[in-house]
């Protein structure tokens, strides 16, 4: 029988099951909400399809068959708040715990009667025709939940049929939490170290020293609404999280002094992800980072090394230290963008492990460095509305907004905040990332997730959003599985010639033979040095390249080989940021040598190879002079 409402008149009234004005008193879902059109009302314990170890009683549902013993030991949080078919409206209607709730109503348990009960008194606060969710929490995380509807009437239509509720009424809320609501497990681990074994779930084991004392320790299972948020905001790559694996670890007072190894019972090889609270830098960041994690076969479980870094006491309300782990799908990586493979560096050599990035800024200031895990990126300096730059070619992955609250103000801000604000973060053709935080919210409108973007490229305005101490730029890089690496070790300099080239040179041999090149080179700089390729469009010969950079003036070299070899040395003068005026001198394995000179372009992209094609037509060719061009020695036709 499907739920529906009654509408009675003028008095506020919630009906029971026997005439079903509250959602789920059969069925799971009550799409018909008259006036609150369009919102779906609903009943969630384990008889409507939740958690099986939890259901609610009469009045808000009809008794059920227990599903197994009762547990009296839960510290339930009955919150009622205005629900507006996607969230609820703040502040709550009405909060009971054991110890405190709405006009002094708390939380009792009978063992005897077997249910978890609270009073909640109707006030004047109601409006007819509003949708009322009635949620149970357990450590933070939502047990269950029944809708309720306020409808006008004025009296009953039948005794016993309508429990009516008019204001200073009082409707009774009871449910029932059972063994096995959720995986938990309470211990008192000593100096000397201790288990905490949970079967089927989880098994964490703080080796001896971890505490100087003993200390009062909980693990338990949880699916808390904040770290659902938390996840989505910074999980650093496409992952989705896997049933209820989210495992919370509160030590009390005191954060263990050593790490902390746990074993995840779950089938495969998943990804493992731990949240950690950013104490560097000048963010206030509280993300999720991949978690080192070995596989056991024999057992069946992944085994996760926790740092110390991954408890921290700035999450919890209470002030104890938490360490939270979220379990994930396996990542994929996306495959390297075709046609590059070859002809372009992946590494400088240097210190960073990753392709150079272009400056996201016209200047480099270094405000709070990188300093992991206590700071995953380089905050730059950067006063409000400085343009940002992709760092390099990609696909827009997220343009997020990232403000999150915190149960108590952060120490170095006094903000009540967390979050990246306005962010951009890049998916890179090598699966690699970078992200880029606190922007002013409006200046990334033109920007689309899935657009193609280049390195160079505007894309958005700094700012001071989000969970910020100041005005700079957040500035991520991290590799395909997640890890970040420092960016400010892959920078090109400013004013580098790192990046690609496009032009030609001309020249007269000193036999008469001109030389004439297109070549498309691709240039790396790390500090003064620099490395890279070069390519012939028109033979197809390649070569690599180092050199140095003093000031704006590059000196380099290369040989290149077809039929014969050509070494080349040669001098490029940067005008600006995308010119370089090039001159030099090659000889050739048979002994002719040739002076030149060109003009090069910088460009972005992996259409720059394709547009090198057409570069701007050469000087006609004398039908009486012999020509090189790529290394290959082209005469006239007889």
């Amino acid at each position: 029988m499907r739920d529906r409402m009654m509408h009675t008149g003028r008095a506020l009234v919630i009906l029971s099951c026997s005439t079903m004005l509250i959602a789920g008193c059969t069925d799971h879902r009550d799409t018909s909400l008259g006036p609150r059109s369009g919102i779906n009302a609903e009943i969630v314990d384990g008889p409507h399809g939740g958690n099986p170890h939890f259901a609610f009683l009469p009045p808000l549902a009809p008794t059920s068959t227990p599903a197994g013993p009762f547990d009296p030991t839960y510290d339930p949080v009955v919150i009622i708040c205005e629900w507006d078919g996607v969230r609820c409206a703040s502040p709550a209607i009405a909060t009971f715990s054991r110890t405190a709730g709405t006009g002094g109503e708390l939380i009792t348990v009978s063992t005897d009667d077997q249910q978890y009960r609270v009073s909640w008194r109707m006030t004047s606060s109601l409006v007819a025709g509003r949708v009322y969710r009635i949620r149970v929490l357990a450590e933070d995380t939502e047990l269950g939940h029944a809708d309720v509807i306020a409808t006008a009437g004025s009296e009953s239509t039948g005794a016993g049929d309508v429990f009516q509720l008019k204001v200073g009424r009082v409707l009774p809320i009871k449910f029932r939490i059972e063994q096995g609501t959720l995986p938990r497990a309470s211990i008192i681990v000593p100096a000397d170290g201790a288990t905490i074994d949970i079967p089927g779930f989880a098994r964490v084991t703080f080796p001896a020293g971890a505490f100087a004392s003993s200390q009062p320790v909980k693990v338990v299972g949880t699916r808390t609404a904040e770290t659902e948020g938390d996840f989505a905001a910074t999980v650093p790559v496409p992952v989705s999280r896997v049933g209820e694996r989210e495992i919370r670890i509160n030590t009390g007072t005191a954060g263990p002094l050593t790490p902390v190894s746990v074993a995840i019972s779950t089938p495969g090889m998943p990804s493992v992800w731990m949240q950690v609270f950013q104490t560097g830098g000048d963010d206030i960041l509280d993300t999720f980072e991949p978690a080192p994690t070995q596989y056991d076969a024999a057992t069946g479980e992944v085994i996760v090394q926790l740092p110390v870094e991954a408890f921290t006491n700035a999450r919890a309300a209470t002030g104890s230290y938490e360490a939270v782990i979220v379990v994930g799908t396996s990542v994929a990586v996306p495959p390297p963008s075709p046609g590059r493979t070859g002809m372009f560096l992946q590494s400088t050599g240097g210190p960073c492990e990753l392709a150079p990035l272009e400056p996201p800024l016209n200047s480099l200031a270094v405000q709070s460095g990188f300093n992991f895990p206590a700071h995953k990126g380089t905050d730059y300096e950067a006063p409000m509305g400085e343009p940002v730059y992709a760092g390099r070619d990609g696909v827009v992955e997220r343009i997020g907004w990232d403000l999150r609250q915190l149960l108590a103000p952060d120490p170095r801000s006094g903000l009540m905040v967390k979050g990246w604000g306005r962010y951009v973060r890049l998916r890179h053709d090598d699966g690699t990332s970078s992200l880029y935080a606190h922007m002013i919210e409006s200046s990334t409108d033109f920007l689309e997730e899935g657009q193609r973007v280049l390195a160079g490229d505007f894309i958005g305005l700094s700012d001071n959003t989000g969970g910020s101490t100041g005005p700079h730029l957040h500035v991520e890089y991290r590799k395909a599985d997640g890890t970040p690496v420092n960016p400010a070790d892959c920078l090109q300099p400013l004013g580098s010639v790192g990046g690609l080239w496009l032009g030609s040179w001309a020249g007269l041999g000193s036999n008469g033979t001109r030389l004439q090149d297109d070549w498309v080179i691709e240039l790396f700089q790390n500090g003064t040095a620099v490395s890279g390729t070069v390519f012939s469009p028109y033979s197809g010969v390649s070569a690599d390249l180092t050199g140095t950079m003093s000031g704006n003036v590059l000196d380099f070299s290369f040989t290149a080989a077809a039929c014969c070899w050509m070494a080349y040395h040669g001098t490029g003068v940067l005008i600006g940021t995308s010119t370089m005026s090039m001159s030099g001198e090659t000889t050739t394995s048979w002994g002719e040598v040739f002076t030149w000179a060109g003009s090069y372009t910088k460009a972005s992209g992996a259409a720059a190879l394709q547009s090198s094609r057409s570069l701007a037509p050469q000087p006609a060719i004398p039908a009486t002079t012999s020509v090189l061009r790529g290394g290959v020695l082209i005469k006239p036709l007889k």
